[in-house]
């Protein structure tokens, strides 16, 4: 039912709103297709309502995996992402091998693009240690996104931030200059979100 009430609160959104990207999608396209390392594109997670739009017209196979846990309030999630194209892959909380190294064993395995939200689980506007240590392990690439409707409907649910796009609204999508995971800190994170927030 949360699938439902989510994907049926976005759709509107979705068939209605006018994507752009800064710099151009073509750029980023580029860089998916020639990868040679995983890349993990990261975000603040009160944008993510706008990324299910955003990446609406990118190829199918560049998409990136939604990774998200096999908990009840991810699974809330889960479905809706799929519909909108979005392929999903869940970690297993409960299992002997530890959520961390099962993340860093796919993108070893794979070298698969995947997206995450790099406060979800923490303070808003926080990066989570543990994003640095899985782009360590995996030598991943990251690229920092964020995306801005116009209108939007902001929400807060649980104590946390999220924007609704609003239908027939504007969305500016951007993405900044890949940062290398091996040598990355929580700051370098950081100051490439608010870099792409200041261009807003």
């Amino acid at each position: 039912m949360t699938n439902l009430v989510v994907a049926s609160c976005l759709y509107p959104a979705w068939r209605t709103s006018r994507v752009q990207w800064e710099p151009d999608v073509a750029q980023l396209i580029r860089l998916f297709k020639e990868r040679s390392r995983p890349i993990i594109c990261f975000a603040w997670h009160a944008y993510e309502l706008n990324s299910f739009c955003a990446f609406r017209d990118l190829p199918r196979d560049l998409v990136p995996l939604a990774i998200g846990h096999d908990g009840p309030l991810s699974r809330a999630l889960h479905q809706s992402a799929a519909w909108y194209g979005f392929p999903v892959w869940a970690y297993r909380r409960r299992s002997p091998i530890p959520p961390k190294t099962q993340i860093i064993d796919l993108l070893k395995a794979e070298r698969p693009i995947i997206g995450i939200f790099v406060d979800s689980g923490g303070p808003d506007g926080e990066v989570r240690r543990g994003f640095l240590e899985v782009a360590r392990a995996a030598e991943a690439l990251l690229v920092p996104l964020a995306w801005h409707a116009r209108p939007v409907v902001p929400l807060r649910l649980s104590g946390r931030r999220y924007c609704l796009p609003a239908p027939f609204s504007r969305i500016t999508a951007y993405h900044g200059q890949p940062i290398d995971g091996v040598t990355a800190t929580r700051d370098n994170c950081r100051d490439a979100l608010l870099a792409l927030e200041r261009r807003t």
